[in-house]
């Protein structure tokens, strides 16, 4: 199988990009500070006059990974920066950007409705119980079991998911099997979901980028990222179980005797977890139906895109299949047997089973900030309840009166309702301003600048070409998380600048820039586990879900664990890539 990337002639650059003047200078100065306060959030106090006695006196205004993109927007806009024309490039796409943004973000946040549907039914929790008791009490085989679980399961379904759900299972599982601290499985845990979700493109937006970028086909990607995936996934095993093994976990101060012997990855588990994983299924229809519904989407968006091609819109394809999976919520809620009601049995003895530790679900409701909801199903949440809540309220005012019937639309749809609001919405506007802001050093010429400096360090050599971008584009991803590192080296890939007609033979071009793409797209995945927790928003995610219960990773610990992993998972996955390109394009 070949692949062909068409390089984007003709870029359309205004002059005034060429002159470096004022507003080139002020489009790359707002870019890097988005940058640098995605990665050092900064929170400013402004006092406010004293209005009313109730009334707070000082707010807190936060530029973040939330408000500094679309901050930058503004301001660009404000200064005459930016026009009309980044804003259409930034949010239908085409001309000199090679992308669809619109097509990208609406079929991720539709196949995100179909995956947390998914897992709503209680499935993930399910497979996971099941593993668990397939691994006995062995705590290696446990190890490795689990890790496979993960691995196969993100590659379906995407990295978020396995976040959102496995994370809460590693953290109940591993406290009431008395594995503290917990380092190596939830390293495991998230290390296996972020390279999984390299394999196919629906499973991290990074992906999408690159397939819509680079025209590519989700078969041609996925078949070019499954060998170099699945073979540094054989590897980063020996090296979290060598890393675990070869050092133990500190002395506890209350329990220093217990701990002399205390290891990461114990040999044998003490206290199984007696759960039967079937209690943990609250909905095995909607189960089936959700993996067929997923399974026939994933296949038929693969075969639209190499029939059709980039003429396509493949958001065509999800937002049909997300609209089946919103009607079978509504009516899983309307005949009264929701996935958030009290009323079933078998999800109470799950519930009081696992004994408050994965008794909640995490809920996005924004970027990297998960919102517990109550224990699906929670019996503080029943319809009856917040339907007596929302009646008693609506008596008190006239605009609760007005509001009465959509208050209660939560308790008479409960599984939509936090579907629904699980939802990653802020990715939105945080991807449409990275993709105007890109689009705005590409009007000032500043990617062309860079594409130039680029190809000069290259210098025609593939070697150069896979392992530099795949090493640039981890340290970009800590900066300007994996999917800013994405849009901007991808637009420098696809620049004539990049290779000059001089740099060799067409096949050699091919092979350069295939290559170089194909790292992109391997680092964007791995370099979620790197160096800061902000290189994607599932390390965001990842983190505030082990706070709330009660785990701490800090700083140093996150680069320590997974320096080596990263290490191994660039060398052998780069490795791969540069071979691939090599047997595919070989040299004139």
């Amino acid at each position: 199988m070949c692949v062909s990337i068409d390089r984007v002639e003709g870029v359309t650059v205004l002059t005034r990009g060429h002159r470096r003047d004022g507003y080139s200078i002020l489009a790359l100065l707002v870019f890097l500070l988005v940058a640098f306060f995605v990665i050092w959030p900064l929170r400013i106090p402004v006092p406010l006059p004293p209005l009313h006695p109730r009334l707070p006196r000082r707010i807190r205004l936060a530029l973040d990974l939330n408000t500094a993109p679309v901050s930058g927007v503004l301001l660009l806009l404000v200064t005459r920066t930016i026009g009309a024309h980044e804003l259409r490039s930034g949010i239908i796409g085409g001309g000199e950007t090679h992308a669809k943004p619109y097509d990208v973000l609406a079929l991720f946040i539709s196949l995100a409705y179909i995956s947390i549907s998914l897992d709503t039914t209680g499935v993930l929790r399910f497979l996971a119980f099941w593993v668990a008791r397939r691994g006995g009490t062995s705590g290696r085989k446990l190890y490795l079991y689990l890790y496979l679980f993960f691995f196969c399961l993100a590659a379906f379904v995407g990295n978020d998911p396995i976040i959102l759900s496995g994370t809460a299972f590693l953290a109940y599982f591993t406290r009431v099997t008395g594995i503290t601290p917990p380092s190596a499985w939830i390293f495991s845990q998230f290390a296996a979901a972020n390279l999984a979700s390299a394999i196919l493109p629906p499973s991290n937006p990074t992906n999408l980028v690159l397939t819509s970028t680079f025209s590519l086909s989700f078969l041609t990607y996925a078949l070019y990222l499954l060998i170099p995936t699945l073979l540094t996934s054989l590897v980063v095993y020996p090296t979290l179980l060598f890393v675990f093994t070869l050092r133990r976990p500190p002395a506890s101060p209350i329990f220093s005797g217990a701990d002399a012997h205390a290891r990461y990855i114990p040999l044998a588990l003490e206290h199984p977890p007696d759960v039967t994983p079937r209690a943990a299924l609250l909905d095995p229809v909607g189960a089936i139906f959700g993996s067929v519904l997923l399974a026939c989407t994933l296949i038929v968006l693969v075969v639209c895109s190499v029939v059709v091609g980039e003429d396509m819109d493949v958001c065509w394809v999800t937002l049909p299949a997300a609209g089946i999976m919103l009607v079978r919520d509504l009516w899983w809620d309307w005949k009264g047997s929701g996935k958030g009601g009290s009323d079933t049995d078998a999800a109470e003895e799950a519930e009081q089973q696992q004994a408050d530790g994965h008794d909640v679900v995490e809920a996005r409701a924004h970027v990297g900030a998960p919102v517990e909801l109550n224990a699906l199903p929670p019996a503080s949440c029943s319809p009856s309840r917040i339907s007596s809540v929302s009646a008693k309220s609506s008596r008190q005012s006239s605009p609760r009166r007005i509001l009465a019937p959509f208050l209660r639309l939560p308790a008479l749809f409960p599984t939509t309702a936090h579907v629904l609001a699980s939802l990653p919405y802020p990715l939105l506007p945080f991807a449409f301003s990275l993709f105007i802001l890109v689009s705005s050093l590409n009007t000032h010429g500043w990617i062309g600048i860079f594409a130039s400096w680029a190809g000069k360090i290259i210098g025609g050599s593939d070697v150069r070409a896979v392992f530099l971008t795949g090493l640039f584009g981890v340290m970009l991803c800590n900066g300007i998380t994996n999917i800013g590192c994405t849009l901007l080296l991808s637009q420098i890939l696809l620049h004539p600048s990049f290779l000059s007609p001089a740099s060799g033979p067409s096949n050699d071009s091919q092979r350069i820039t295939c290559g170089a793409a194909f790292a992109l797209a391997f680092a964007s995945n791995v370099g979620a586990y790197s160096f800061t927790f902000s290189a994607s928003l599932a390390g965001l995610l990842w983190r505030r879900i082990l706070r709330q219960k009660g785990i701490s990773v800090g700083r140093r610990e996150w680069v320590g664990w997974n320096a080596p992993v990263l290490a191994v998972s660039l060398g052998v996955g780069l490795a791969v890539v540069l071979a691939e390109v090599r047997i595919m394009f070989p040299a004139a």
